[in-house]
């Protein structure tokens, strides 16, 4: 590059060493080549300009690394802001499970004064323990409280329940997907037919004496099924599903612990707008949620079908029970149950009562709910 161009680059850096008057006019010239120099001058003048139309608005390739980054950088931050701002999964007491179908409610763990607590108001006596039998069928007739008594305080650590009872439709995608055959579906189950009570072989979760929705809660379900469903479940999910302890659903069940005899309420002439029981259920199950929530805003504690929990019965076990997480485990004639189903009276679906029978027995008032370990 000549020296003119080198000065004039200096001056004038959009036009990279050219003027639009063009300096071809100071080059040296000689006669017969004005005109050849002219034309060469014009062709450079051209192709410098190209040159610097295109490092004008290209972008410099030693720049490119920085682009990128800060690119990246962009996007990263984007996202964040969009997570940040608008959550995509909703667990424990607002809405579903992170994965499962179940719909979960957070219970804050405590202390309380478990049993029942309003005894000496009912009149209550500790009886013999042959006087406590099978549950499924029990009207609450006196003489069948001695197993609510003595109060005595318990904790519990933090956890989740379910909102609702497992439900015909939940407990047909473990059907759908294992092809387990229930204990009902193997030797019939107990129900309600007309006024008698008949084990019928063709009732099971799938058929009962009334119609059901995919909404109605399972029923004719064993203490063993409940096991294999829960398998499932974990197998299937996180592997912290389970059925909640006696302390645990009575916790729950009284709102955290709360001097309630039902769930949600302490006043009989309430309960019908809590409960499915005798006075109210029209001699069916209902399908889950169409009641008052309790003071958790969980479903369902009192009545519509029993509920299994993991805790072996003993008639006496609050007489030794743990302060912290009882979990009676000593294997006996039968599992615990709580929440009374939609055939008894309002003694039964009380949070203080107490129902067993043996881990095989069926009827259709009888399901369960799960838990969730943190």
């Amino acid at each position: 590059m000549d020296s003119d161009v080198q000065k004039t680059q200096g001056n004038n850096m959009l036009s990279f060493g050219y003027s639009s008057k063009g300096n071809y006019k100071n080059l040296p010239q000689r006669h017969g080549d004005t005109e050849e120099i002219r034309r060469n001058a014009e062709r450079k003048r051209n192709g410098e300009a190209k040159k610097l139309f295109f490092i004008a608005f290209s972008p410099s390739l030693h720049l490119l690394p920085f682009s990128l980054v800060f690119f990246v950088f962009l996007c990263a931050s984007v996202s964040l802001w969009l997570i940040m701002s608008f959550p995509l999964v909703v667990t424990g007491d607002e809405g579903k499970d992170a994965e499962a179908p179940i719909e979960l409610v957070f219970v804050k763990g405590g202390c309380f004064q478990m049993g029942n607590i309003f005894a000496d108001e009912e009149n209550n006596k500790k009886i013999p323990v042959y006087n406590k039998g099978s549950s499924l069928f029990g009207d609450g007739n006196e003489g069948e409280f001695n197993d609510e008594v003595p109060v005595h305080e318990v904790c519990v650590d933090d956890f989740y329940i379910g909102k609702y009872e497992i439900t015909r439709s939940e407990f047909e995608n473990f059907f759908s997907e294992t092809g387990y055959v229930t204990d009902a579906q193997k030797m019939g189950c107990f129900g309600k037919v007309g006024y008698k009570w008949r084990k019928k072989m063709d009732f099971s979760w799938k058929k009962v004496d009334f119609p059901q929705t995919d909404r109605h809660p399972a029923v004719c379900i064993s203490y063993n099924d409940t096991q294999e469903f829960i398998k499932w479940l974990n197998k299937k999910f996180d592997g912290k599903y389970r059925l909640l302890t006696e302390a645990e659903w009575e916790y729950a069940a009284r709102s955290g612990g709360k001097a309630e005899k039902w769930a949600g309420t302490n006043n009989e002439s309430e309960l019908s707008d809590y409960a499915w029981y005798d006075k109210n259920s029209g001699g069916k199950t209902h399908p889950v949620g169409q009641k008052k929530p309790n003071g958790l805003g969980i479903y369902d504690m009192s009545g519509n079908v029993w509920e299994w929990v993991e805790d072996w019965y003993e008639v006496d076990y609050y007489d030794r029970s743990p302060k912290i997480n009882p979990l009676n485990t000593s294997p006996s004639h039968a599992k615990s149950m709580r929440s009374g189903p939609w055939s008894v009276s309002s003694q039964v679906v009380r949070t203080f009562y107490r129902g067993s029978d043996i881990p095989y027995s069926i009827c259709d008032g009888l399901g369960f709910r799960v838990a969730k370990s943190l």
